[in-house]
């Protein structure tokens, strides 16, 4: 195709302008003026975007020398769509490239490169990371500009719709950059003393403003990529850029070094380590609440919200025909903290109480003894539901892999009827912990005749697991 031939010329100016800088930074371990040369990276590669295809047309073979200044005087028509993603990215690019810039020079460097910046061959790879983030990232307005402006339709709703998407992405990131300046700010002018900011959208997310990078990308993409003048083939490629941007945060340059920053700089810290649990640690959706019945536990919001992430839920859909009468019950896992089940022609998956009613299924430890999670049963419909086709929805969550099993002990419940301790509260073990030893061990250690009817047991870190048949 045509426009991928024309993208070789804007990939070729993204990796040039990042060597090329590297070749002065790098012998020198500079690392101040590093996002500042992402920054112009962007720009020239758009440049290029914008004027190869004109220039294209205009010349096919002239002199160095008079090719540029036929460049000079090259007038680019650009469709509006065409346009809006051009300044959307210069707006985007020279605020978060200013602001990082600022950052990095005030500090004195940028503390992603103090492990390598004096090793050639890993900060080389750096600027080589860059050049290849300047060039996918940008895909959605770079073949957006390789396309002749007459072949862009004029703007619609969904385009609105992906231009409001952009907006308020880009306003959620710099709103998180202004709020954590001040709050930076503040602390160095002695108005507060906290180690980490816990307020405005950092209340909502740990990594607010990462949330904004991706929703810019996945508004610019809809902005290029579902106008129709891109071929798909290039609507496929363009939407590596938000989920490449995903990945890269969430992955790699992103959440994984502030968060191996965070820990090992407030390991000992309990306030950290709540507020991770509380907070996501950067995606929009999230568990935020599972509500228990009031009359089991007497809590009847955020229960298990200060221990529930995205990361520990699985939703899986079991499409069931009329007729179907087997229940494939390893879905079920018997490990975790909550199983929400939504299906048919399984009715719902019930666990027995000691007063014998039924409540869905919780974890013993966190419970203090009032739900046996190995005590279930499941359940068909009426009879006269099961000749229809039925769609099942199960939730399959999991505590954070640091929390500590501790049984819920401002429950009124628990402390009007009493705890039934698994262990003490030092020897609790944490989630991911009990987790990895039950599921290693399922299978593969014999089991012993339990001291009450119809149990057995098997003993794991000291703790005595009762399995009921």
């Amino acid at each position: 195709m045509a426009i991928f031939s024309r993208l070789i010329p804007v990939a070729t100016s993204s990796f040039a302008v990042q060597l090329g800088l590297a070749s002065f930074f790098v012998p020198r371990a500079e690392d101040r003026f590093f996002d500042l040369a992402g920054a112009a990276g962007f720009f020239i590669t758009t440049l290029v975007s914008i004027y190869y295809p004109t220039s294209l047309s205009r010349v096919k073979s002239v002199e160095a020398l008079r090719f540029l200044v036929l460049l000079s005087e090259l007038r680019v028509r650009l469709a509006p769509r065409q346009l809006l993603l051009t300044a959307a990215l210069v707006t985007w690019i020279s605020r978060l490239g200013s602001f990082l810039a600022r950052r990095a020079i005030k500090a004195g460097g940028d503390s992603r490169f103090d492990e390598i910046k004096r090793d050639k061959v890993k900060f080389t790879g750096a600027w080589v990371a860059q050049a290849m983030w300047v060039f996918v990232v940008g895909l959605p307005v770079y073949l957006s500009n390789l396309v002749p402006a007459s072949a862009h339709p004029s703007l619609r709703a969904r385009d609105c719709v992906a231009l409001a998407i952009t907006v308020a992405s880009f306003a959620l990131e710099v709103t998180a950059d202004h709020q954590k300046s001040a709050w930076r700010r503040a602390r160095d002018s002695g108005k507060h003393n906290e180690k980490f900011i816990t307020s405005g959208l950092w209340a909502w997310s740990r990594h607010p403003n990462y949330v904004g990078e991706v929703g810019i990308w996945t508004g610019m993409w809809g902005l290029a990529a579902l106008s129709g003048a891109l071929p798909w083939p290039a609507v496929l490629l363009s939407a590596a850029s938000p989920i490449g941007t995903y990945f890269l945060l969430r992955y790699a340059s992103g959440v994984p070094p502030l968060e191996r920053a965070g820990d090992k700089k407030f390991t000992d810290d309990p306030k950290w380590r709540d507020y991770k649990r509380h907070r996501s640690d950067h995606k929009p959706l999230r568990i935020s609440e599972v509500t228990i019945p009031a009359s089991t536990l007497d809590i009847q919001t955020d229960l298990y919200a200060p221990d529930l992430a995205a990361d520990g839920c699985k939703k899986v859909l079991l499409h069931c025909h009329s007729g179907e009468r087997r229940v494939i019950s390893t879905l079920i896992p018997d490990f975790g903290t909550v199983t929400i089940l939504w299906s048919q022609p399984v009715s719902g998956l019930q666990i027995l109480s000691p007063d014998g009613h039924q409540y869905r299924r919780h974890d013993e430890f966190l419970s203090g003894g009032i739900y046996k999670p190995t005590i279930h049963r499941v359940v068909q419909p009426p009879p006269d539901q099961r000749a229809y086709d039925r769609l099942g929805t199960f939730y399959f969550v999991a505590a954070d892999d640091d929390v500590k099993l501790l049984p819920l002990a401002h429950s009124p419940v628990l402390q009007r009827v009493g705890i039934e301790r698994r262990c003490s509260d030092e020897e609790a073990p944490l989630a991911e912990a009990w987790r990895k030893e039950r599921t290693s061990s399922y299978g593969h250690v014999a089991l012993t005749k339990g001291s009450e009817n119809n149990t057995e047991e098997e003993v794991i870190k000291g703790i005595v697991v009762k399995h009921y048949n």
